[in-house]
């Protein structure tokens, strides 16, 4: 059984205990939050579990050998970084970090403390998405559009003038670190990597962007991702094979997958699992486990990982979306 130390203590969080404790494999033992009140009602869901205030109180703490961080993502980096040092396997949620130099620097530590470094890109472990990789493997794909519109109820406070986290330039915010993470993701995993990337940002106030648009190009074909947290997409996202489109009805959570072939449509998804995190943890524990298989695909994600943070930042610099980390010149 994994003993487990959770940083953060978000709705996000709560779906991941969720998801590794129902594996039976993990088990949830300490919190961490820099409010111990806080920490207290997170943990009062859970049986048994420790709550610090102190984050090295936690890190040194004897009864975890995994740490999950789910707190903003301008706090990933330096949190994983004291993981990592701590000796502890470290599971930091998407995106998991700002920079290049901060995930080569992560993987470094890791190497050098014999611990592993996962990003908790949910979907990529996901069957239904697996499936689509699969199955396009074996096509001529001629393009695609993805689509990932999910209007944010934190827009309203915007529209006020009041910034929650998920806006704000200082926590390293913003549409494409959102949901782009999720649209990048997918098109590295089923498409390749692209031989250029644009993006076309619609920005607030602040400067952080909303809304945006992502064209890859590919030899041969493009593909283009929409973006939003203020509105909302009923669209499915779609890939063409000549007179042929796989419908797939959400980039971040393949749950239908539809083969369109004249007046023919042949699904071809699986019932998705009730807790969405569960494959990813799965996997987690069996590259842990020292699986051949896990290990493999970790290799595979791991890289496209690094080439999503480099096509985030390059996006961002371009269009001068710059948070703290890109000021780091050390």
């Amino acid at each position: 059984m994994f003993k487990i130390g959770v940083i953060g203590t978000s709705q996000i969080a709560h779906s991941s205990v969720q998801a590794f404790q129902n594996t039976k494999r993990g088990i949830l033992k300490r919190v961490y939050s820099r409010q111990k009140e806080t920490g207290d009602v997170f943990a009062s869901e859970y049986d048994d579990v420790q709550v610090d205030a102190n984050l090295d109180d936690f890190l040194n703490a004897t009864d975890i050998d995994i740490v999950y961080i789910a707190s903003p993502n301008t706090f990933h980096f330096e949190q994983a970084k004291k993981a990592l040092c701590a000796k502890k396997h470290v599971v930091v949620e998407k995106p998991a970090v700002v920079t290049m130099k901060q995930w080569k620097t992560l993987n470094r530590l890791a190497k050098e403390n014999h611990v592993m470094l996962f990003e908790a890109i949910r979907h990529v472990y996901e069957p239904n998405f697996q499936k689509v990789a699969e199955f396009i493997s074996h096509q001529h794909i001629d393009g695609a559009v993805l689509q990932f519109g999910q209007y944010s109820r934190r827009m309203d406070d915007l529209h006020k003038g009041i910034v929650q986290n998920i806006f704000k330039v200082e926590m390293s915010a913003g549409v494409l670190m959102d949901l782009g993470v999720y649209v990048l993701h997918s098109a590295f995993h089923w498409f390749g990597i692209p031989n250029d990337v644009s993006y076309f940002p619609i920005k607030w106030t602040n400067g952080i962007d909303v809304q945006g648009d992502l064209l890859l190009k590919y030899d041969g074909f493009n593909v283009s991702g929409h973006i939003s947290k203020r509105t909302i997409s009923l669209a499915n996202s779609e890939i063409y094979v000549q007179n042929k489109t796989l419908c797939i009805d959400s980039v971040d959570h393949v749950k239908k997958i539809e083969w369109h072939e004249n007046d023919d449509c042949q699904i071809l998804s699986e019932e998705a699992p009730r807790y969405r995190m569960q494959s990813q943890w799965n996997h987690f524990f069996d590259c842990l486990e020292e699986k051949a298989d896990a290990l493999t695909y970790y290799q595979k994600v791991h890289q496209i990982t690094g080439e999503v943070i480099r096509c985030m930042e390059q996006c961002r610099q371009k269009n001068e979306i710059i948070f703290s980390a890109d000021k780091d010149k050390e």
